[in-house]
């Protein structure tokens, strides 16, 4: 069977079929309901008053070298104490300036 060869210039894509709406089924608006709602409890939980946090002091970086042994007992008792190492030393100043 021989392939005959085709003038692709004479080929048209013809009249544009304007489309059809359909209609949707009762799975479909219940599930749009359903994302209605879904979507005004997320709604609501985003509109709850959420109290602004207390204005805080600038930070200041200080870089401290302390020896191996030293980081290691300031580490294992700040893990004893289930807080960072940042927070157990910041404690341990503001327990000393108190005094």
């Amino acid at each position: 069977m021989a392939k005959g060869k085709i003038d692709m210039s004479k080929l048209s894509l013809g009249a544009a079929k304007p489309l059809k709406k359909k209609q949707p089924t009762v799975a479909q608006k219940e599930t749009e309901v359903d994302d209605v709602a879904v979507q005004m409890i997320h709604d609501k939980k985003e509109k709850r008053a959420v109290p602004p946090p207390p204005p805080k002091e600038p930070i200041v970086r200080i870089t401290v070298d302390v020896y191996k042994s030293m980081h290691r007992a300031i580490k294992l008792r700040a893990m004893d104490n289930d807080v960072t190492i940042r927070e157990y030393i910041i404690r341990l100043v503001q327990k000393d300036l108190k005094k």
